[in-house]
């Protein structure tokens, strides 16, 4: 009886633990923000440091350019395409390495959004 008793307060115990997300992944610490994307806060600084070296100048790579939100947006189908393939097939973008997960994520869910402009 005595040992009954002390498992179901250890379990009892252990099913009081509650987990927040916020908590758990905080967003200044490697954490994911996926929340009130912005395409000023979030989107552009990814094309920005990720693209436009190609896609950004007088002659851009593919001839897609995506300097502006007008033509970011207007690029959905192929940025989609590109970002979400495997590793190691040629027309993955970028071509330096495929985006970390958080990013692509990002990208995905602002476009699904709309692809606002704020």
């Amino acid at each position: 009886m005595r040992y009954f008793l002390v498992i179901s307060v250890f379990l009892l115990l252990q099913s009081c633990y509650y987990d927040n997300e916020q908590d758990l992944y905080p967003v200044g610490s490697g954490g994911c923000d996926t929340l009130n994307l912005s395409y000023q806060t979030h989107i552009l600084p990814i094309i920005s440091s990720k693209c436009q070296s190609c896609h950004g100048s007088v002659s851009p790579n593919g001839s897609l350019s995506l300097m502006t939100h007008a033509q970011i947006k207007a690029a959905e189908v192929k940025v989609r395409d590109r970002i979400n393939r495997s590793p190691g097939d040629p027309q993955l973008m970028p071509k330096t390495d495929k985006l970390p997960a958080c990013q692509i994520r990002q990208l995905e869910l602002w476009y699904n959004d709309g692809a606002p402009n704020n």
